[in-house]
């Protein structure tokens, strides 16, 4: 778990003829891990510039490192551990990486015909329903539907 990362260079200018002399000392704290993170520090005689990348030991994810993962494609998880994004990146098939990717995606087409009438929720693969229709195969027309096509018909 990161709880505080500082960040701390000293420069010196050193000749043949003298001591080490300081010209610079920096410093720059950070709480969580970072990625391509430009820091710019400045002294009285010099500046640096770095790039800096933290990232959480070897199985743990999370802004402050302290969720524990492991790759799993079983009863309990459908997952791999993305590391660079510090979060679990379900399989293919899978969604919801808050449940550890164990809910199924479910295979869909969106239609608008004789089957059915929908869209597709590109998450969980599940049916949305044209306005109108209802039913779980979206192939049934809503009662208010209805009474507004049967009093349009009587009065044309």
């Amino acid at each position: 778990m990161i709880v505080n990362i500082t960040v701390e260079k000293e420069i010196a200018h050193q000749s043949i003829y003298m001591n080490p002399n300081l010209v610079a000392q920096y410093s720059h704290r950070l709480t969580r891990p970072t990625r391509n993170i430009p820091i710019n520090l400045r002294g009285t005689y010099a500046a640096l510039g770095i790039i800096l990348n933290v990232y959480c030991d070897r199985k743990y994810i999370g802004p402050s490192c302290s969720e524990y993962c492991e790759d799993r494609d079983d009863i309990l998880g459908h997952y791999r551990c993305d590391y660079c994004k510090g979060e679990k990146a379900c399989l293919d098939g899978w969604y919801d990486s808050n449940s550890n990717c164990t809910k199924k995606k479910e295979i869909c087409f969106p239609r608008n015909d004789h089957q059915g009438h929908f869209l597709c929720d590109p998450v969980s693969g599940k049916k949305i329903c044209l306005i109108g229709w209802k039913g779980r195969k979206c192939d049934r027309f809503g009662k208010c539907y209805l009474r507004y096509k049967k009093a349009k018909s009587f009065t044309s």
